[in-house]
């Protein structure tokens, strides 16, 4: 998918990490054993945001995972409906509701998995 980039400046990254204890990855290999990455991170910037950036960046990520044999887990906020929806686009499944602990409170959140 190459370096996404607006006026010559990088506008966006996806990360891709090994699994640690992710509630993401727990729930996934409750279902499967097929060895899974954990989409760690995306994001666009804002100015360059209705492009199909992130939907660009997952699929490079998509790809690259399965290139590998793995499947790709992530945990998104709930309230980062724009997000959900990117990921429910593309077809990646809902796994279960989690919950961050962010000091005393706790913030829901959605784990998937990729297609």
């Amino acid at each position: 998918a190459g370096i996404p980039e607006l006026d010559g400046r990088v506008v966006g990254h996806a990360r891709v990490s090994e699994p640690h204890d992710e509630a993401a990855v727990r729930l996934w290999n409750k279902k499967s054993d097929q060895p899974v990455y954990v989409l760690a991170r995306l994001f666009v910037a804002p100015a360059a945001r209705g492009r199909r950036l992130g939907g660009k960046l997952t699929e490079a990520a998509m790809k690259w995972a399965r290139e590998r044999g793995h499947r790709l887990v992530l945990d998104v906020m709930e309230k980062d409906q724009a997000a959900i929806r990117l990921y429910e686009d593309l077809g990646w499944s809902y796994l279960g509701c989690i919950q961050h602990k962010v000091g005393d409170r706790r913030i829901p959140a959605r784990a998937y998995a990729a297609p």
